[in-house]
């Protein structure tokens, strides 16, 4: 789980400060509970500085906001991310205030809140075993980054991929840490807390040690080590969002497609439950950047004796106690929320159930309780549709790698020792990184999908093994909030396919300007699932139908409203985000209009006629013969000419021809005329004075 704190800036930042009737507004800005917090350093330490996480509207209003900070003596320790719209910087309390009345900042986080870090049989439970054997596949050529305290690259299980120290084939490719950060980092990548290693053991490990006993989900995948907790198990906010900066810049560099996140801190507020926190923006951030961000959903553990107390909200229901709401990053809306399942150590489903221990409370007498250790859902209270987890996987005793090999010695974390190589241990922190390594694998199956289409694969397909089906259905806000889809079966996940290829839609071939086509296509979904399309026209429309049978004609219409060349594309999607695209250019043309004959004529023309010209084209009309035109209705420019000598009727006599008006009254020489019937025009001239010998007028 993970606990993150905010802070405000008031002072001399060159803003003017906020007054009273200004607060309720300015309060927005502040996570609920940093605010609360501010206005106590306000009056108890108005001089000391804390971590802020400041998010600006977007990187443009972000890189203004760096420079007024710059030149702030209230502002030091400053970093401006580069993927994120954030900056990360420790101000004097007594000017946040001032800070964040800038239209330049849209939200503020505590960059000091504190997170705490919160597979044998496992690996066969979740499916993972068997899509090594049925796909011949194990995350080779993919990397999982995992968030946590560390990782020691040196055990057995975790310093290559193919357990010959004779080849250089590092499976932890790159190491940074963010522990101290923004000020001094203060410890390095390595694990000093046991945590981070027993993770990454359990999303990757090659088993080496175990003779393959302990392998992880995704043994052939590669690793990152971000280090955002401390040798304690704990960070700050400000670690962990600088982490997930860093793992968006280098995403292509190393592959990245799946991160780890076995953290978490509880929630000080409903508006937080629904995600409105700086962690989970950089989260959901993340997943727009094209990672699969897996997430704890947090451990109950002590925290169920506090809620009969009224420190936590608490629902019991049968002979179970749950405490909700799910930890942040876990309420994330678009992680993939990881809940805690007991498999009993066994491959065997029917004895299978939530992750339960008893938690006694101090009372006279002792009341002990059965507690689901794994927190539910929903994330608001009065936000029922809003359910976590999205899936669960095995959390109870729980074997992967000791971060204390080299010495023989446990890590100072809750551990059960069970070899020099091994700790044993229980939590969502172990559900998660066997999920991330579930979900690897899906990328390496299918490089194609979104973030999103793992995550509806993985829900899709989990199972409602043991107690699953049925035990929870007493729960206020139904078992979905307990045990989510149930438990990930990674190798039903990869065996989904998205529909086929749309078919070519009948009559796409030509368009015209104005004219309304239908289209048809259909498209199978090899899985049976529900198929709707989606008609991108090339023009900025489009056209949504609604779900249908696999292999069901579809029919769209559509007019384009001017001429151009478009590119269409028909999308056939199934009910979870799996798609396929048939997509080709379209020509759309002016229809050709119809003809009409536009007769001129000049009754004053001398033998050789005059030039009428037609849309640039030269025709001429003679006295007794006018000419006809056949062009398109519409509007057209028309000039006859205009003055000119010419020799008369009578042989070596000349005159003058000038151009008076047209036969409809008109002047205007050239002019445009509307065509839409069959018309005739004369063009009126003088003939003035006899010419002499030399062709000159008269």
């Amino acid at each position: 789980m993970f606990l993150v704190t905010l802070l405000c800036m008031a002072g001399s930042l060159g803003f003017t400060k906020a007054s009273d009737h200004e607060s309720a507004d300015l309060k927005q800005k502040f996570e609920p509970w940093l605010w609360n917090k501010l206005q106590t350093l306000e009056i108890e330490s108005p001089d000391g500085y804390i971590s802020l996480i400041i998010r600006s509207p977007s990187h443009a209003e972000k890189a203004q906001l760096v420079e007024i900070l710059k030149k702030s003596v209230d502002a030091k320790n400053m970093d401006v991310l580069k993927a994120l719209p954030v900056v990360i910087a420790r101000v004097k309390a007594s000017s946040v205030r001032t800070l964040a009345s800038n239209p330049l900042i849209e939200h503020i986080g505590d960059g000091e809140r504190k997170f705490v870090a919160c597979a044998d049989v496992a690996t066969e439970v979740i499916g993972a075993r068997r899509s090594w054997e049925t796909y011949g596949l194990n995350g080779s050529g993919k990397t999982i980054a995992i968030l946590d305290t560390g990782i020691n690259a040196t055990h057995p299980d975790l310093d290559d991929l193919d357990d010959d120290p004779n080849t250089t084939d590092p499976k932890v490719i790159a190491n940074v840490s963010y522990v101290g950060y923004p000020e001094n980092i203060t410890e390095g990548p390595e694990d000093l807390y046991g945590h981070g290693a027993w993770c990454a053991g359990l999303a990757s490990g090659t088993g080496y040690a175990s003779n393959g006993t302990y392998k992880g989900a995704a043994p052939g995948a590669q690793l990152v080590n971000v280090k955002v907790l401390n040798r304690n198990g704990v960070g700050n906010a400000s670690w962990i969002v600088a982490g997930l900066e860093w793992v968006i810049q280098h995403k292509d560099e190393y592959n990245i497609t799946v991160v780890s996140m076995s953290l978490g801190a509880v929630h000080y507020s409903p508006k937080e439950c629904l995600g409105d926190c700086e962690m989970c923006r950089a989260v959901n951030e993340a997943v727009n950047a094209g990672l699969v961000v897996c997430a704890a959903q947090g451990n109950v553990g002590p925290e169920a004796t506090d809620a009969h107390e009224g420190k936590y909200p608490c629902y019991t229901f049968d002979t179970l106690v749950c405490v909700r709401p799910p930890g942040c990053p876990g309420v994330s809306s678009k992680a993939i929320t990881v809940g805690g399942y007991d498999d009993k150590n066994t491959p065997n489903f029917t004895d299978d159930t939530m992750w339960i221990e008893q938690v006694n409370q101090t009372t006279v007498p002792p009341i002990c309780y059965d507690v689901i250790m794994s927190r539910a859902g929903p994330t608001n209270y009065t936000n029922t549709n809003w359910t976590k987890p999205d899936v669960v996987a095995p959390a109870a005793s729980i074997t992967s790698c000791n971060a204390g090999w080299e010495t023989d010695s446990v890590p100072p974390g809750a551990w059960k020792k069970e070899s020099k190589w091994y700790i044993t241990g229980s939590g969502t922190s172990a559900a998660t990184p066997l999920v991330a390594g579930a979900a690897a694998l899906v990328t390496q199956k299918h490089p194609d999908w979104t973030p999103a289409a793992v995550k509806e694969a993985l829900k899709s397909t989990a199972l409602l093994t043991g107690d699953l089906a049925s035990g929870y259905n007493n729960y206020t806000f139904g078992p979905e909030n307990i045990r989510g889809k149930g438990l990930v079966n990674v190798t039903a996940a990869m065996a989904l396919q998205a529909p086929t290829t749309p078919s070519t839609p009948s009559g796409l071939t030509s368009g015209t300007v104005g004219v309304s086509y239908i289209y048809s296509t259909s498209a199978e979904d090899p899985d049976g699932d529900l198929v709707r399309y989606r008609f991108s026209w090339g023009d900025g429309m489009y056209w949504l139908t609604e779900w249908c049978e696999s292999g069901a004609t579809v029919n769209a219409s559509h007019a384009w409203s001017t001429p151009g060349t478009y590119n269409i594309t028909v999308r056939a999607q199934d009910c979870l985000g799996l798609w396929s695209d048939w997509s080709s250019n379209l020509t759309v043309s002016i229809a050709p209009l119809p003809l009409v004959n536009l007769v001129v004529g000049a009754p004053q023309a001398p033998p050789e006629g005059v030039n009428v010209w037609v849309d640039g084209n030269t025709y001429t009309a003679y006295a007794d013969i006018p000419v006809s035109i056949f062009i398109e209705s519409g509007q057209h420019a028309i000039e006859a000419q205009q003055g000119f000598l010419k020799e008369g009727w009578e042989s070596g006599v000349y005159y003058s021809y000038t151009f008076h008006s047209w036969s409809d009254g008109s002047q205007d020489n050239p002019r445009t005329i509307t065509l839409y019937l069959n018309t005739s025009l004369t063009a009126w001239y003088v003939r003035t004075g006899e010419g002499n010998d030399n062709k000159e007028p008269g």
